[in-house]
């Protein structure tokens, strides 16, 4: 017909303009060609930031150590000395941080300064401490100053002390010279700012001492006043641990719980089990027996009683025991109580009666048990805290029940779980609850 024909001349020449538009649009793509300092993305667009463009269509990231700051770029710059990139496609240069330093161009990391040097924010090189300083650290973004009683000299890694005998009060001192001897009656050890004098109870004729050695001690034990030609002993009941004492007043009292003989350099602790309330004693027999329910470590000045939960049962104990399962204590127990019956403690160290837990249904306990029973397999238990085995109640004919039960369960038509129920024979029936057999014919 007419209207086909025309239909299939309007199909044909659809599909015609169609290829026409793929064939046009190729042959496009194929020759546009973009400048350098773009690339093709469907048209032709300026590179970014981070980016150059040498002209062939692409673009290409820049490499760490260059940067591209412009749009339109057709290479990458070298970070300047002092900079670096660490990342691809940077748009800029970081600093190097003070510390570091960067002495190339195109850096993608910056050198750390060693010891002995520094450097402030984009250094590129390292600055040696002057004298009387120093850096002990790499990547120092300063030095530090010498402490008294040390000196250096440039690029010091570490200030050398002043010698023992002499001493330096200057901060930042810059030579040995600084280090001046320390005068009689006085000494000093290495890398003094001072000379320490040798106290009362000592002396020294030594110019530039290097150590307390020089300066004669009494041992410990003892004292001695200015000038005296021997040590005299601390009393018994006093002691005195260190060397150099002065007068009897450096001879101390010994504490409650504690005695000493004449010249002690410490008192001697009263043992564990025993105690003594007074100061000052003077032989081993001051310390007492602690009683029962109490117990002491060694030193004591008092028995301290067993907390809850543990007992002492005779003298002089050095410690108190936990009460064992199934029983309890209150403070200052000489024995532990057992739990009643019916009910049962499973830990060690009950405190008291409420520790001691009320058997659940289903089982009983007797006297300090550790745990509660359960009731026999076809028996039951509804009642909690049952103190006997009695307490198990036998399940009536046609029921069952596992061990530990609350009450019984009835045997299903033909299934048994228990030998309290049987499966019917051949022939036989029977209901729920009903122990005789009936029979079907």
């Amino acid at each position: 017909s007419t209207q086909s024909t025309w239909d299939l001349f309007l199909e044909m020449n659809s599909f015609t303009v169609f290829f026409l538009l793929i064939l046009l649009s190729c042959t496009f793509a194929q020759t546009l060609n973009c400048t350098a300092g773009q690339y093709l993305n469907s048209t032709c667009i300026g590179c970014e930031m981070g980016y150059h463009c040498p002209g062939n269509n692409t673009k290409i990231p820049c490499l760490p150590g260059t940067y591209s700051s412009t749009v339109g770029s057709v290479m990458c710059i070298p970070c300047m000395l002092g900079t670096y990139a660490d990342q691809i496609a940077a748009v800029s240069c970081n600093n190097c941080i003070a510390g570091t330093y960067s002495s190339t161009a195109g850096a993608i990391m910056c050198n750390m300064c060693p010891i002995g040097f520094f450097s402030t924010s984009g250094a590129v090189a390292c600055t040696s401490c002057p004298a009387g300083r120093y850096s002990n650290t790499t990547g120092a973004s300063s030095c530090l100053s010498c402490p008294a009683g040390t000196w250096s000299n440039q690029s010091a890694a570490i200030c050398s002390r002043c010698a023992a005998g002499t001493y330096s009060s200057i901060v930042g001192a810059t030579s040995a010279s600084s280090c001046i001897m320390c005068l009689a009656g006085t000494f000093s050890g290495p890398g003094a700012n001072s000379c320490t004098f040798c106290p009362a109870g000592k002396y020294s004729s030594v110019v530039g001492a290097g150590d307390a050695s020089r300066c004669m001690l009494c041992p410990i034990g003892s004292w001695s006043a200015a000038g005296s030609s021997n040590c005299t002993f601390c009393l018994a009941g006093t002691y005195n641990s260190l060397i150099g004492q002065t007068s009897a007043s450096d001879c101390l009292m010994c504490a409650p719980g504690s005695w000493s003989l004449a010249g002690a350099a410490v008192c001697n602790r009263c043992p564990a089990g025993t105690y003594s309330s007074a100061s000052g004693g003077t032989s081993i027999t001051d310390c007492l027996s602690c009683p029962p329910g109490t117990y002491s470590l060694p030193g004591a000045s008092v028995c301290t009683m067993c907390a809850a939960g543990y007992f002492s049962a005779v003298n002089s104990s050095a410690q108190c025991n936990a009460c064992p399962v199934g029983s309890y204590s209150s403070p200052g127990s000489a024995n532990c109580t057992s739990c009643p019956p019916g009910t049962y403690s499973p830990n060690t160290g009950a405190a008291s009666m409420s520790d001691c837990i009320m058997c659940p249904a289903g089982t009983w306990s007797s006297l300090r048990s550790p745990q509660c029973r359960r009731c026999p397999a076809d028996t039951y238990n509804p009642l909690v805290g049952s103190a006997s085995a009695s307490s198990c109640l036998v399940c009536p004919v046609g029921n069952w029940a596992a061990e530990g039960s609350t009450s019984c369960n009835v045997c299903i038509n033909g299934v048994s779980t228990s030998s309290n129920c049987r499966v019917c024979g051949l022939g036989t029936w029977t209901l729920e609850e009903t122990p005789i057999r009936r029979y079907r014919y």
